[in-house]
């Protein structure tokens, strides 16, 4: 007897969509002209099928397609291998291959390429392998013909599907993540659900996860008219076919996915794009969404964010249990951390900066309820959280909301899209980014459906919301870094190019920040160009003169204003400063002060692991073979891996 959930059955009895005659006989003369040229080209709506069409000319491009679920994915497919020259296949591709390289990338597997095919193989049988195996039927069938349209082989898209739910398995073997190895961010989500008026809420959220440069180069609107359940419109990227992860459906229904780091994992579960699409498209409200989520086996944490008119709720899960948390509040949010606290006893962290950003974040957001409390949402009221670059307000300060460069703001440096859904109204805005701006701290265009059910084209009606404040340089700077960190995986003469480019781009950055940092506006974060450069250098020959140099530009950062706030995060921020720079007098040979460093960090330091770290640094010098294992997040400026 098969192990595969059932997915649900809607009957529905709306009016069809019949295809006029005229329609068919133009989709009949479209079908004899070269798709690809017609590619490059678009006059007008691309037929994709029968059903399918695709409109380019839109800032957000959409895929309006219709019937089975199989037939949905094929459409999507189909899409995909049409625009394979200009890259889009781009974004499937990476992840794809995103864990592959992070297991390749381990220490070991550096130094014994053999152990790598291992990793992989063991990864694809025992983790990946399960979770394809709990896919409902029609769901593997139908990323089958996917993988089949866009010339894929069905291994290649069981790695892209599976990715998010397995990089959280791994991450839970070990009870001290900042030990594990570097595997793919999380997802840093914010979701605000405010209301609007008497009847209805604005439901704004972030995607900030892996992929920057890939996601957000070709964001995709995906309409989808089912041939059974509800009519929905997902906010995604061309090429990563989850039709529930940002999404409203004609029930009125808003959802959006949320990444819960806990221990209780598992990989007989269905990957959770599956379980989201299910949502999107069979619920009809908030107690329906808790039953169907109820009803799949689970692999890991998530949080299912979820609006219905003025009913609000979060869907906290693990792979054994789930809790629901419903609010009246007007001003709701949820950020990466557990709020149910049975569930929250199995929650544990990548690292001590993934703890210290979803916290901050929901202190600045609940610093936001409490001014706008009886405030009405509006678009431009909810760009301007989502795109919101300041700290959490310090008690007694003079100027309260102090700009950051990273690190506990509620615009993360990796975000890949941000969207505001008005579903009672079926009104949509999405953030437009840019090749150096992230999509919330941009524009947002709105789209408006009268009727999910028709085929029509959405109503582009020409208002545009704009993100708070001017563009920010070093967030510029450092975005740019992070969309070459991504393409420089490989170990050919165009990732070699890549890394010097960014390397060129950390040095601007560099020279910029030491100048906010005289200024002291903001914390600049200059370690993550320290981190970087000591693991390059450990690499190569590297000499006390190399330390030296990196210790200068370490002290313009531990000077910077912003480390004195007295905050757990800023003296978490001082502390792991502090433990670089006792490492780097250890690399320039000066001992002494290095003992002095390292038990100033012992004693001030507010988290165990950096604690830990600096006791090791009395015991044992610090040499730049230990730097090679050093673990950055870009995202929020931090080591998850000390």
């Amino acid at each position: 007897m098969s192990s595969k959930p059932a997915i649900l059955r809607f009957q529905f009895t709306g009016k069809p969509t019949a295809l006029a005659l005229k329609t068919g006989l133009f989709c009949l003369l479209f079908s004899l002209l070269p798709l690809s040229a017609v590619a490059k080209q678009p006059q007008g709506p691309l037929r994709i099928s029968e059903s399918g069409w695709y409109d380019a000319r839109l800032p957000v491009p959409v895929l309006h397609v219709e019937g089975s679920i199989e037939d949905v994915a094929r459409d999507h497919g189909k899409l995909v291998k049409l625009y394979e020259k200009q890259d889009g296949r781009a974004t499937l591709d990476y992840f794809s291959s995103i864990l592959e390289r992070h297991l390749r990338a381990y220490p070991l597997a550096i130094r014994f390429p053999w152990l790598g095919d291992l990793f992989l193989w063991l990864e694809r049988r025992f983790v990946s392998e399960p979770m394809v195996d709990h896919l409902p039927d029609d769901y593997e069938a139908a990323f089958k013909a996917m993988a089949a349209e866009v010339g894929f082989s069905e291994q290649q898209m069981w790695d892209a599907l599976t990715v998010p739910d397995a990089a959280l398995w791994l991450l839970s073997l070990s009870s001290s993540p900042e030990k594990g190895p570097d595997l793919p961010t999380s997802f840093g989500c914010t979701s605000v659900i405010w209301n609007t008026g008497t009847d209805s809420v604005l439901h704004g959220r972030n995607l900030d996860y892996d992929g920057v440069g890939y996601w957000d180069r070709k964001p995709l609107i995906l309409h989808v008219v089912p041939k059974e359940g509800l009519a929905h419109v997902a906010v995604t990227s061309l090429g990563v076919h989850a039709t529930g992860i940002t999404a409203f459906n004609e029930a009125g229904l808003t959802l959006a996915v949320h990444q819960l780091t806990t221990e209780d994992t598992q990989t007989a579960g269905t990957p959770v794009t599956v379980i989201s699409a299910e949502v999107i498209r069979g619920a009809r409200g908030i107690n329906e969404a808790v039953s169907i989520i109820s009803h799949f086996p689970r692999t890991a944490g998530w949080a299912y964010v979820l609006s219905q008119g003025r009913d609000r709720a979060v869907v906290e899960t693990t792979a054994s249990e789930l809790a629901v948390r419903r609010s009246s509040d007007p001003f709701f949010f949820q950020t990466n951390h557990v709020g149910t606290p049975p569930l929250a006893k199995k929650q544990i962290f990548r690292g001590t900066g993934n703890w210290i950003d979803t916290f901050e974040r929901g202190e600045r957001l609940a610093a936001f309820s409490a001014l706008n409390e009886a405030a009405r949402a509006t678009p431009e009221k909810m760009a301007r959280i989502l795109g919101d670059r300041t700290r959490a307000p310090v008690a007694g300060a003079r100027e309260p909301f102090v700009e950051a460069v990273a690190g506990g703001t509620i615009a993360k440096l990796d975000n890949i899209q941000s969207v505001i859904f008005d579903a009672s109204r079926r009104r949509l805005w999405v953030a437009v980014g840019s090749p150096t701006q992230a999509p919330n701290e941009s524009r947002y265009v709105e789209y408006r459906w009268s009727d999910l059910r028709s085929p029509a084209r959405p109503v582009l009606t020409g208002n545009t919301v704009r993100a708070p404040g001017p563009e920010n340089a070093l967030r510029r700077l450092l975005r740019q870094v992070n969309i070459r960190r991504a393409q420089a995986g490989s170990g050919d003469e165009a990732a070699a190019e890549l890394r010097e480019t960014r390397k060129k781009l950390l040095t601007e950055y560099v020279t910029r920040a030491a100048a906010a940092a005289a200024n002291q506006t903001r914390w600049p974060g200059l370690y993550l160009y320290v981190w970087s450069e000591m693991k390059n250098r450990a690499l190569t020959k590297a000499e006390p003169k190399d330390a030296a140099e990196l210790l200068n530009i370490l002290d313009v950062a531990l000077a910077d204003a912003d480390l004195a706030r007295d905050t757990a995060y800023a003296r978490h921020r001082k502390s792991i400063g502090l433990l670089t720079r006792a490492r780097l007098l250890d690399l320039t040979g000066d001992r002494e002060a290095a003992i002095a460093t390292y038990r100033l960090t012992e004693a001030t330091a507010p988290f165990e692991q950096t604690r830990k770290s600096a006791k090791s640094g009395l015991g044992n010098a610090y040499t730049w073979k230990g730097a090679r294992k050093l673990g950055i997040d870009w995202a929020v400026i931090d080591l998850h891996s000390i």
